[in-house]
């Protein structure tokens, strides 16, 4: 998969569609200029097509959705990480979401939406054209597209509460269109993720491993049933993920986060693909949270943990030294101090792998869907009332993740303990804040700068209201 992304990308994204002249020679297509007529015609031209789809995930800075820039911005907005860098001016763009003071101008609103509609227009494109191809792929390319327009289109929901509803491209004066409602775009997000388990494979193999197989579509549609508090779909949705038995916890929670043999493990649903050495599509963030001018590791100091999360986790949770670094422990061999950190005295340890690292660039694959958080998301749902569909209830779907952190099983199931178990276990990988604002404590935990009338979603990005008035901002922006 690593190397698969990348081959025939420029198929799809350099179409060149021709014009009538008047004259039989002038209409021919020019020798070596690919157009949309002649393209969409064998089996490896489908594959490249939806291979096309998965470029926006990745680019230098701030140019792709799981981006260092971007993503490390996100995780800033909860309550788990400060900021951190070279100080306030550090990337300011980073600074107005570790404050609650994004503007509609900031260029990590802007380059999100822009690389989520870059994906959606590949995904409609391949949709529209592999549904009229007769190859035996057709059913699997169409799902791998689905899932892809619908992860797509939950990134896009989950930040701006309702966005242009774009599902064909041949949508009439497009510049126009106006927000469709959140509802309406879980709606599409639902139908696409059910299509796509319909038609996506159990498992891939080979060359074609870390493409979303079934699991994967599965796996976001109960998160997305958790968003829409539909109750009984997250837990019919997650049931199935846990009793296909594809899926399991690995033994050591850390092996998920090294650069060596962490990719595409059992416990991972869907990844994006880490490609080192292609500027476009590696996944940046190891060096922007080693910590920062000291002993030799060149970090930048991005993103540290703050006091409330590491006070969170329990005595014994085995979970703690894999995710930041405190005072005594022994990392890579050397002793850290909490000097390294002039904000918190942490550093963020999940994703960070040695002083030895030169660039920028992290031979890890971003965790996007674990195991573990389809059994909290199960377990969740029980709490809420669903009907226990697998073939474990919620509460040892709970203490099973417990249990692979050195814990102690817990009685019962409540709120609190969903909110704590999900909080250590998914710090880190983009959770925190829009878990907080779908149960509603987001003001309680988040403090006085936040504002539940404005601080819940992002602003739609100045330039796309600039060029449809159609497009209604979100409160206070």
């Amino acid at each position: 998969m690593k190397k698969i992304i990348l081959l025939m990308i420029f198929a799809v994204a350099t179409v060149i569609l021709t014009t009538g002249c008047g004259d039989e020679l002038l209409d021919k297509s020019p020798y070596g200029v690919l157009s949309e007529s002649s393209f969409y015609q064998t089996e490896v031209e489908a594959v490249g097509a939806v291979n096309a789809i998965y470029n926006p995930f990745t680019g230098m800075w701030s140019n792709g959705l799981y981006d260092s820039h971007y993503f490390l911005g996100l995780n800033v907005w909860s309550d788990d990480f400060e900021k951190g860098g070279g100080g306030p001016t550090d990337d300011a763009p980073m600074e107005e979401m570790n404050n609650f003071q994004i503007v509609a101008s900031n260029s990590l609103v802007s380059e999100m939406w822009n690389s989520c509609y870059r994906g959606i227009f590949r995904a409609n494109k391949a949709i529209e054209k592999i549904g009229e191809m007769d190859i035996p792929s057709r059913d699997r390319l169409l799902g791998e597209a689905k899932f892809l327009r619908a992860l797509y289109y939950y990134n896009l929901n989950i930040r701006y509460n309702g966005v242009p509803l774009i599902a064909e491209t041949g949508m009439a004066d497009i510049k126009n269109v106006s927000r469709a409602s959140a509802q309406e775009i879980w709606a599409l997000i639902e139908q696409d993720l059910k299509d796509a388990a319909n038609g996506l494979p159990v498992s891939f193999s080979g060359a074609d491993l870390g493409r979303p197989a079934k699991g994967a579509a599965q796996g976001l549609l109960g998160r997305v049933y958790l968003f829409m508090k539909e109750w009984q779909k997250a837990a019919d949705a997650y049931a199935e993920v846990i009793n296909s038995g594809t899926y399991r916890l690995m033994e050591d929670y850390g092996d998920l986060f090294t650069n060596q043999g962490s990719d595409n493990l059992p416990e991972s649903l869907f990844e994006v693909q880490s490609v080192v050495g292609k500027s476009s599509s590696y996944i940046g963030i190891s060096r922007w949270m080693t910590p920062r001018d000291v002993n030799g590791w060149g970090g930048w100091g991005f993103c540290v943990p703050t006091e409330s999360l590491v006070d969170e986790f329990e005595t014994g949770d085995s979970r703690r030294p894999e995710t930041v670094m405190v005072e005594g422990d022994i990392i890579f061999g050397i002793p850290y101090e909490s000097s390294w950190s002039p904000y918190t005295g942490f550093n963020t340890k999940k994703y960070v792998f040695g002083p030895e690292l030169g660039t920028e660039e992290s031979d890890c694959n971003l965790k996007v869907i674990r195991y573990a958080e389809v059994l909290l998301g199960y377990a969740e749902a029980i709490l809420n009332g669903a009907s226990e569909k697998a073939n474990i209830t919620g509460l040892q779907a709970l203490n099973q993740v417990r249990k692979r952190a050195g814990l102690p099983d817990i009685s019962a199931l409540s709120l609190a303990a969903i909110v704590h178990e999900r909080r250590v276990e998914l710090a880190m990988e983009g959770f925190r804040f829009f878990d907080l604002v779908r149960w509603g404590i987001a003001k309680e935990v988040l403090g006085a700068n936040f504002d539940t009338n404005h601080d819940e979603y992002m602003p739609i990005p100045l330039g796309e209201t600039l060029i449809n008035p159609n497009l209604v901002q979100n409160p206070g922006y």
